[in-house]
């Protein structure tokens, strides 16, 4: 019987093979934008599509990393009606898997839309260096202490 106290890292290690555990994810947009994935960096010039990677950047800035799809919509396309807006959508959610992701089958492991919901790493670490020291929305800490 399987233990129930597995946590959802441990269970997404055991539901893949070796050759396909998800790498973690560490984005880089103060001083630049970059996303490594494992060793693999993206760098800003790396992206196929600018939406792609301003879809990535307000998914690793959001609560939870998570953004409802017709919010992500009005965001990258705010003058589209909803069905061409959607279709932009798709189209930037193939190209950001596409880009996370070193196979198609581990995509979702990146970047996930369910329940009407946009979802950066669910299965995988994340580490967003403009979250890291502080809480978004606040200063940033100086180097003199804050003065």
């Amino acid at each position: 019987m399987a233990n129930p106290r597995l946590t959802t890292w441990n269970k997404h290690i055991l539901r893949t093979s070796p050759a396909q555990v998800s790498e973690a994810v560490r984005v880089r947009m103060l001083g630049g934008f970059s996303v490594s994935v494992g060793t693999r960096i993206i760098e800003e010039g790396e992206w196929h599509s600018r939406k792609a990677a301003c879809l990535v950047k307000l998914l690793a800035l959001a609560p939870n990393h998570r953004v409802h799809r017709e919010r992500m919509m009005d965001l990258l396309w705010p003058d589209l009606g909803p069905k061409a807006a959607a279709n932009n959508l798709y189209q930037a959610l193939h190209v950001a898997r596409r880009a996370l992701a070193p196979t198609p089958a581990a995509s979702s492991d990146y970047l996930r839309l369910r329940s009407e919901q946009l979802e950066l790493c669910p299965e995988v670490p994340l580490w967003v260096d403009a979250k890291a020291g502080w809480t978004f929305g606040t200063r940033p800490p100086t180097s003199n202490g804050g003065a």
